[in-house]
Order: structure tokens, then sequence, then C-alpha cells
């Protein structure tokens, strides 16, 4: 190596003419890019969960999704990661404390203190959830975001829970309560420029203060009695309505079966005039004989019927032991009386 410097004027110079001179600065600037390159770290990585933000010289420049990326090595550019699909809560009137076997809570009165529409005061306790929408406005955009989004959740239900009385967040209004806080909250987290999405509002705990606790459970006992009774008499009307409705079709059936038959026995009794018709019109003597033979079968049923031609006379037919009432009848030899089924008649 001594080839590469030279003394001149007692002060060691490096002869850049000399080959291998140059290959030695060559190497040693090499080593030197080497080394700021991996101290650098010009490479970084952004999990699936999270959005990368590249900064160069503190300024934003840009975005970077899941995956591997390659940056200006430090201190040219900077990366900030941000989870972005992980679920943040903050809670408003209350603290959750985790122990190693139970969660406790600890009230917190100046937050939860609130004054309805009706001018009651109402203790409430609310949570809410949401992630980070945008990682950009959510780091540089706003101040300490997850304090200032409690501020908002704080602002958005005393106001909402001011437009109600006092019985609606104790009782039967919670879930519209709700969505209103939701959507105001949503509403001035957008205005403000936070960069979340709110996930869900939930009321936790809702209660009037201890001095009058008493009276507003006697309220809601009777509250509660009132919509049972009601609850009971709608079972009632429906458990009626549908026995009213069942005997109804049962009515209009019958009627329906009635009418079809009626028809069916109309139609029957047409047809059968239709065919006398005929018949008295083809013989009209006969015809007229067999209906009144017909007709009296009808008038008297069961009874023993004699029946004359014109030139006979009734009184050799009379049986004058009978009239006397001298034992049991005995029938002239001529002419004989003949038992006909019932509907016959001979003649």
């Amino acid at each position: 190596m001594k080839d590469w410097f030279t003394d001149k004027d007692g002060t060691i110079v490096l002869r850049t003419r000399s080959p291998r001179a140059k290959w030695f600065l060559y190497a040693l600037l090499g080593i030197v890019i080497l080394i700021v390159i991996v101290s650098g770290r010009p490479w970084f990585t952004v999990g699936t969960e999270e959005q990368g933000l590249v900064l160069r010289f503190g300024r934003y420049v840009r975005s970077a999704g899941p995956g591997i990326h390659f940056r200006w090595p430090w201190p040219i550019e900077t990366v900030e990661l941000e989870r972005v699909t992980e679920i943040k809560r903050i809670e408003l009137g209350y603290r959750s404390i985790q122990s190693d076997l139970h969660t406790e809570t600890r009230q917190v009165p100046g937050e939860q203190v609130m004054l309805t529409g009706d001018q009651n005061v109402v203790l409430i306790g609310l949570a809410v959830q949401y992630r980070v929408s945008d990682a950009f406005r959510y780091r540089f955009d706003v101040r300490n975001p997850d304090s200032t989004l409690k501020n908002l959740a704080e602002a958005a239900t005393r106001q909402v829970v001011g437009d109600y009385e006092i019985d609606a967040p104790l009782t039967r209004d919670k879930a519209a309560i709700e969505t209103e806080i939701f959507q105001k909250l949503q509403e001035l987290a957008d205005l403000y420029g936070l960069g979340v999405a709110i996930i869900a509002v939930q009321l936790q705990d809702v209660s009037p203060p201890a001095a009058v606790a008493g009276s507003f459970r006697e309220v809601e006992n009777a509250r509660q009695s009132f919509e049972r009774y009601i609850n009971e008499a709608e079972g009632y009307k429906n458990s009626e309505l549908a026995k009213v409705e069942g005997t109804v079709a049962k009515t209009l059936n019958d009627a329906e079966a009635k009418k079809e038959q009626r028809i069916i026995e109309a139609k029957g009794e047409v047809e059968k005039f239709d065919r006398i018709l005929r018949e008295y019109q083809a013989a009209k003597e006969v015809t007229k004989t067999r209906l009144y033979l017909e007709t009296m079968e009808e008038i008297l049923p069961g009874k023993e019927k004699i029946i004359l031609g014109a030139d006979q006379d009734i009184f050799k037919l009379l049986n004058l032991q009978e009239l006397k009432g001298a034992g049991t009848r005995s029938p002239f030899s001529e002419p004989q009386p003949i038992n006909q089924p019932a509907g016959t008649e001979q003649r």
C-alpha cells in the first residue's frame, strides 16, 4: 500500500492516479453507501390491518396499503403506520377498569348527568365504537382525535336527550335515541374531519337520580302492568277474532254446499218435469191417471186402497160383517183388492 500514498512537504497524500488507490476509494465509498442503506432501511412493510403514511422531510407525500414498499432512506423519508381495522371504543359517563378476574365500572358524574326536554335530570352511560376510516385525517388533521371524538359524543348525546322527555331514555325509546346519537355523531365527526367511521352507539346505563329512583321504579312497574294488560287484551281479541273468523268460514262453506245441493235438486226437478211433460204430451190420459194415483199415494201413505172402474158398483165390495164389527174381514172373491208395494197402484 506504500505506492498508494506519497509524502508531499511532510503531508501524506493519496495518489489518485494509482489503479490500486482508485479501487480503494471505490470500495470505501461502496461500504459507506451500504452502511447508509442498511441503517436507513429503504423498504418497509404494511400489515393487512394497517395503512402506511409516507413523510418526506416531515411532510406527507403518499399513503401505502398492505404489502412491501420502498422509500428514500432515513432521514429523507419516514413511515408512520396506523391500524385502520381495529375497533376502538370510548366511554361516556363511566370508565371500565379491567382487573385480573372481572371488569369493574366507575361512574363519572360530570359526564353522566344530563337534562331532558321536560327539565328532568337523568344519568346516562354511553359507549361508542369506531374505527379509523382515513388515516391521514385521523393522524394529521386533528390534534388528539380520540379526545375530540369523546367531546363530540357528549355534545351529541346531550342534544338528542334534550329533545326527549325523561320516560323516553328510561323505557321505550332507547333504540331511537341510540340511532339519533349515531347519526348526529357521524355528522359531527365528518364536519370536523376526524377521519373515523362510527360503528355502534349503545346506551349502557340509564337511570334517574338516586333521590327519586323509588318513584321512577313505581312508575315503571305501573307502566309494565299497563302494557301487560294491553297485551293480554290484544291476545284475547285475536283469539276471539280467530274463532269468529272460523265460524264465518264454516257458515259460508255450509251455505255454499247447500247452494250447490239446491241447484242440483232444482236441475233434477226440472229434468223430471221435462220428462213428465214429454210423457204427458205423448199420452195425456195415461199420464194424467198415473199422476193422480201417485198423488193419492203421497196423500194417503200406508193405507189400503181399492181402485174401481167406471162401471163397477161400490156396494158389491162392502163387507157387512166388518161394518157390524163381527170378526175379521173376509174379502169377496170378485173383485179382489190387490195389495201393492208402497208407491205403486194397480188398476
